[in-house]
């Protein structure tokens, strides 16, 4: 969860960033880019100070690239979205129909599932809080963002799901957080801000 925090929710405004300028020749503000650094470093400061999984990237290389990929087609996805300017009709029928249809095939067919042992009621729940919430509200709440927003503004306000997990964490599970991540936890405040209202500044 640590590394999920850092190599895609913490690198992906930078991605978006990216993204747009390589394939739209749409340059980065400079607030954007403040933004974007303040928000990766204060990412790593959470991660690293929760302790729940060492950055040993010897051992964890693979899984974090695939974070990073996973972070690309994300943002690709909301640089796409916003250009191709879709209807919430065309993001439902790509982001989640074509997606079941080409994937739980495989999925149940040739990865280990293990859906025929799972209870029925945590199966119903898992397949609307896990399926149906992010992978259509979800979708759609994203694509609707970044047409309204920009791809690099909605990145960054997703980028905060570290820093919300966290106070989730103090505030539902009473867990107890150290210095480091109170002072990541404002400075990602700032980086958020930054890039989302430094164009309104301006």
């Amino acid at each position: 969860a640590a590394h999920g925090g850092i190599f895609m929710n913490g690198v992906l405004p930078i991605i978006s960033i990216f993204i747009t300028y390589l394939f739209f020749k749409t340059r980065p503000k400079r607030h954007q880019l403040i933004g974007a650094m303040v928000i990766l470093l204060s990412v790593i400061g959470l991660a690293t100070d929760q302790g729940l999984v060492a950055l040993d990237l010897r051992q964890s290389w693979k899984g974090d690239l695939l974070f990073l990929v996973g972070a690309a087609f994300f943002g690709l996805f909301m640089s796409l979205s916003r250009r191709w300017n879709l209807r919430l009709t065309q993001v439902i029928f790509c982001g989640t129909l074509v997606n079941c249809a080409l994937f739980v095939p495989v999925w149940y067919v040739f990865l280990p599932s293990g859906i025929s042992a799972a209870p029925l009621w945590p199966l119903i729940i898992q397949m609307v809080y896990q399926g149906f919430v992010p992978s259509l509200i979800g979708i759609l709440l994203v694509a609707h963002a970044s047409n309204t927003l920009g791809p690099e503004q909605a990145s960054a306000i997703l980028a905060a799901v570290p820093g919300v997990g966290a106070l989730f964490g103090v505030l539902f599970l009473h867990e107890v957080l150290g210095i480091q991540s109170w002072i990541s936890l404002v400075f990602l405040t700032m980086g958020l801000l930054h890039t989302t209202l430094g164009k309104v500044s301006r």
